[in-house]
């Protein structure tokens, strides 16, 4: 998808928004549970969206996902605080005091993502923070501390919801629009399902105790018919059109940036607050001030800043330029078996970045920064690695060592596994893979920083050791031996599994002193191997 469309989906939810925050302060003036009500609204919206888009296979999925548990939660969480702050301020207010969640978004995508959208935006976040104090100010003393608490708690819980959309990876295996809807709908059904379950169990307990907690709705809230049919139209008109639009906007604009476009939901709001006032369908306690335009317009002005110094980062356009990055990531996504999730993280890109790369997504374009890390990312982790083990490849392990010093000692281990081929054989070549990559994790990790390790083909490794003398590395060949031969374990086999090796080793200057032939240092490894393989 575009970043023209998901902000065109934006845009949409603006307008949406603007129209939903007047009706949640209608709905503040009745005396409904806000917990029970937004809970079976929120069933209906699931329950819609799994009608209209049908099946899955994205499901189980889906419901595994702990972020689909976060998205739910902090959705529910997140209207029920706003709908308690609307009890003492108008729906303008309260939709300019959430626009503290973009500073709250660009401090934790900063934080989780290590994006730089807080560095590039943060002169927008001075007029944010003027703004919100300008709002703060001119608030009734009476119920301030309520409001702040409650300002805080929903900044907390709707950055958390959308960046749970981000970090839900079964969003993005989804095919086309009707698999979006249905496991858009089935995290909904789940995490409201249970919270209302959880509600209707405490209504119960609630009879049989003496104490009546506020947040506990009472059983006859859910016999109230004005209850279900307000419940209704917000979860299948309101909740399932702007659950998917700010899904598909999201995971394209990235959370933080979607929260600085919505800054302009309160202008909307308080030209529909006006609007609909004369209906008397609730109490029109918003006067418009001077104050409250100018803090209207410092948020709106703080969150372009923040959204155009995101995006004049110099997009790359070229066609020609983009086909090669698609080259790249294409090649990337070969090396590691078409494995979207391993690609994207091995690019250290978004899945969605991704997907618009190799899908040649319409309008797309490419931020220099996104390029760089294509570029660098393929040479360090494509390019210069074997794709079974992850390990430095044979090319790259040559450049390695021919880059050593003539003036230092190093040693190179030539390591041939025994009982391979044996256990390969049974068991198949799936369980030879684990064991080869495995054993190159072990061996890595025991080398660390002094070397470097690689695959040579087959079951054959190679170290090379950064300043080792010959008498040390004679003393680490049966330490290298000791961590190959550990027990291996493969979840589909009940018995562990081993193999052992033959190790030759070789140095420099030692045993190949002329600097224009270190490749000799290899077959030299190789040989003293063999001749200790075949004593066995």
């Amino acid at each position: 998808m575009s970043h023209v469309r998901g902000i065109t989906y934006g845009i949409l939810l603006v307008i949406i928004y603007s129209f939903m925050n007047v009706y949640f302060k209608a709905l503040a003036d009745y005396t409904f549970n806000a917990p029970a009500f937004l809970a079976i609204a929120v069933l209906f919206a699931g329950t819609t969206l799994v009608l209209i888009g049908g099946k899955t296979h994205l499901t189980i999925e889906a419901i595994k996902s702990p972020f689909t548990w976060l998205y739910g939660a902090m959705y529910i969480v997140s209207l029920i605080l706003i709908l308690n702050v609307m009890k003492y301020i108008s729906a303008t207010d309260a939709s300019l005091l959430m626009k503290s969640m973009i500073i709250t978004s660009l401090i934790l995508s900063y934080l989780i993502f290590k994006r730089n959208t807080l560095g590039k935006g943060i002169i927008g976040i001075p007029f944010i923070a003027l703004g919100l104090g300008i709002i703060f100010y001119g608030i009734d003393k009476t119920h301030l501390n309520q409001i702040i608490f409650f300002t805080i708690a929903i900044s907390l819980a709707q950055s958390l919801f959308y960046l749970s959309i981000e970090m839900n990876k079964t969003i993005y295996k989804t095919k086309n629009y009707m698999n979006d809807l249905s496991v858009i709908g089935y995290i909904l059904i789940c995490t409201s399902g249970i919270f209302l379950f959880s509600l209707f169990a405490a209504s119960l307990i609630n009879l049989t105790t003496p104490l009546s907690i506020a947040f506990i709705p009472k059983l006859n809230d859910f016999y109230d018919p004005a209850f279900m049919v307000h419940a209704a139209f917000y979860g299948v008109v309101c909740a399932t059109i702007s659950r998917y639009l700010m899904f598909k906007s999201v995971q394209t604009i990235k959370s933080e940036v979607f929260t600085c476009l919505l800054s302009f939901v309160p202008l909307m709001t308080m030209l529909s607050e006006k609007a609909f006032a004369p209906f008397g369908w609730y109490k029109d306690d918003l006067e418009i001030t001077p104050a409250l335009l100018l803090a209207s317009i410092l948020i709106i002005a703080g969150s372009i800043i923040i959204v155009v110094r995101r995006y004049i980062a110099e997009d790359i356009t070229d066609d020609k330029e983009i086909e090669e990055l698609r080259v790249l990531v294409m090649q990337a996504s070969i090396f590691f078996h078409d494995d979207y999730l391993k690609t994207a993280k091995a690019m250290d890109i978004e899945l969605t970045d991704l997907h618009d790369i190799i899908d040649k997504t319409p309008n797309y374009t490419i931020h220099k920064d996104i390029a760089a890390k294509i570029k660098q990312n393929y040479i360090k982790n494509v390019a210069k690695s074997d794709s079974l083990t992850g390990l430095a490849n044979k090319l790259q392990f040559m450049t390695e060592l021919k880059s050593m010093s003539p003036k230092s000692d190093f040693s190179l281990f030539y390591l041939d596994l025994n009982k391979f081929k044996p256990v390969n054989d049974t068991y198949g070549h799936a369980t030879g893979d684990i064991i080869l990559v495995t054993l190159a994790h072990r061996l890595a990790n025991f080398i660390g920083e002094r070397g470097i390790v690689t695959r040579m083909g087959g079951d054959e490794y190679c170290i090379l050791m950064h300043n080792t003398t010959k008498k040390q590395a004679k003393t680490m060949v049966k330490k290298l031996i000791a961590i190959v031969e550990e027990p291996i374990e493969v979840d589909s086999i009940k018995d562990k599994l081993f193999v052992s090796a033959s190790i030759g080793i070789s140095n420099y200057p030692e045993d190949i002193n002329n600097y224009d032939h270190l490749e000799g240092l290899i077959d030299f490894a190789d040989k003293n191997m063999f001749r200790g393989k075949s004593k066995r």
